[in-house]
């Protein structure tokens, strides 16, 4: 088991660098796999695995290829038709959007993370893109080869590895389910309608699921591997700009732009605040004890701050004072036991409040499998938040 973690270092970069394929779909995709963890280094498996919704994947594949769309930065990739404008994400991208500017990527961000009712050509974009990944990436990329299918494979393995890093399952098919037969039965999308981004995660059904201590090793590196992501997908992005350094410039501040942190008023620290209100009798903050009498009176502050844990998630984000933010900054605070009691006290509350309000779990858990909540008691609940807490934060001291 020591080795493994070697293992997982070595298969991403044999990956990255010896593939016979190689194409932005790849990159995007790791990437996207290592935002997830990155997003949620301290989740909880589920008989043995972790499952990453295949709708998030197409989430973060619009906010990487947006920035690269508008303004005219679109670089010609080479193809066995020659070379086109473009990928055919950027070109849904376009359709859909018309004409943009990069900065909007972190608007894009916050409307779909803040609760915002998606339009059905919204959805059918996303649902478009999922398509496209489970098309070609998720079909063509590979460590190994396959006798029978030389660039198909049933499990993602490492190089001369038994060690498997993802696969697929979808709740369509009964048990046990190879990879490809997965992947095929996820290609379809039953209903485009108007709904949120949760309540969209929430109706899927397809999933890469990899292992409790793939996925443990992974949380170790999650920033030095999609750094290193990011890095050959520049490399390539070089090639191929010919020396447009313009156009290369660009698509790297499109790629910082889609981990900006937000706006302290984006639609979902509005909609926070307002269930604050409706949960506790008074709000005070969570560091000193200020009395938060009025809406702008209360501050939304990540503890684990947004540079280390990007994801607005209920028990990482407390009302605070105008100065105990400023001061606080992107500082990672002490849990001494005052404060760990603060907030023990303040994930119950919302707890108690899921329990009864279900339609707000999915958005301010991050997409937590609700499961979390069943069986158990409130205190066991919110012990189990305060222990991820703690864990995530030995990973920065």
């Amino acid at each position: 088991m020591a080795d493994i973690h070697v293992e997982i270092i070595r298969g991403f970069e044999y990956v990255l660098t010896n593939e016979r394929t190689t194409s932005t779909y790849k990159y995007a995709l790791l990437c996207a796999i290592m935002d997830y963890v990155i997003e949620n280094p301290g989740e909880l498996p589920r008989n043995g695995f972790h499952y990453i919704p295949i709708i998030y994947l197409a989430k973060r594949f619009l906010l990487y290829y947006y920035p690269t769309t508008f303004p005219d930065i679109i670089i010609q990739w080479k193809t066995r038709k020659g070379a086109r404008p473009g990928t055919k994400i950027q070109n849904l991208i376009q359709n859909y959007f018309k004409m943009g500017e990069q900065e909007l990527v972190t608007s894009i961000r916050d409307h779909i993370d803040g609760g915002s009712t998606l339009d059905k050509g919204f959805i059918k974009l996303l649902t478009d893109i999922r398509y496209i990944i489970l098309d070609k990436p998720l079909q063509y990329i590979k460590a190994t080869r396959n006798e029978d299918h030389p660039r198909k494979f049933k499990n993602y393995r490492f190089k001369e590895s038994k060690f498997t890093l993802f696969g697929m399952i979808t709740t369509t098919l009964s048990l046990p389910q190879d990879y490809e037969s997965a992947r095929k039965a996820a290609m379809s999308w039953s209903e485009i309608k108007e709904m949120t981004y949760a309540e969209l995660e929430s109706t899927e059904f397809a999933y890469l699921t990899i292992g409790a201590y793939t996925y443990r090793e992974l949380t170790k590196y999650r920033y030095f591997l999609r750094d290193a992501i990011q890095k050959y997908w520049i490399d390539l992005t070089e090639k191929y700009a010919k020396g447009n350094y313009q156009k290369l410039d660009r698509f790297i501040y499109g790629l910082r732009k889609v981990e900006e942190t937000p706006t302290r008023d984006s639609q979902f620290i509005k909609t926070f605040k307002t269930k604050l209100k409706d949960i506790f009798d008074s709000i005070t903050c969570i560091y000193c004890d200020t009395p938060l009498s009025t809406m702008s009176k209360i501050h939304i502050d990540h503890f684990i701050p947004w540079s280390k844990l990007p994801s607005n998630k209920f028990w990482n984000l407390f009302p605070v004072c105008n100065s105990c933010n400023s001061s606080k900054g992107s500082r990672l605070l002490e849990l001494d036991f005052a404060l760990s009691e603060k907030i023990r006290r303040h994930i119950l509350s919302w707890i108690n409040f899921f329990q009864s309000n279900t339609a707000y779990w999915h958005m301010f858990s991050g997409g937590e499998n609700m499961e979390i909540l069943k069986n158990q008691s409130l205190e066991t609940i919110s012990e189990i938040y305060i222990e991820r807490i703690k864990e995530i934060m030995e990973q920065f001291l």
